[in-house]
């Protein structure tokens, strides 16, 4: 099966999970999205990893998404991807002290919350 996943926040803590992804070969780089605001980590994704960031394919309509963003802004990152989301995706958060329970409010539908 042939995954898509999605990164929203292009970080420090994103890049190593992508290039960990990468080297471990579980994704292709064709397989990965990324968005970030910054356009020197859009650039380094985009340049760098070979990961297109913030074109083509809404990454938030990707079966699996990473929430990579700062704890103080996650509500507005769902918020803006919210609408997007495939109702069996996977959402993985690795921002530091928001519970799943939150995640599970904020996100809605029936999407599965680690």
């Amino acid at each position: 099966m042939n995954h898509e996943l999605a990164i929203i926040g292009a970080g420090n803590m994103a890049e190593a999970i992508a290039r960990g992804l990468l080297r471990a070969a579980l994704f292709s780089r064709d397989q990965i999205a990324a968005i970030d605001p910054n356009p020197d980590r859009q650039r380094l994704f985009t340049e760098d990893l070979g990961i297109r960031c913030d074109g083509g394919k809404s990454p938030a309509a990707c079966d699996i998404v990473v929430l990579a963003v700062k704890p103080f802004v996650i509500a507005e990152a769902i918020g803006a991807i919210r609408s997007k989301l495939r109702p069996d995706a996977l959402i993985i958060s690795i921002a530091a002290g928001i519970s799943t329970k939150f995640l599970e409010t904020t996100v809605g539908g029936t999407a599965r919350v680690v």
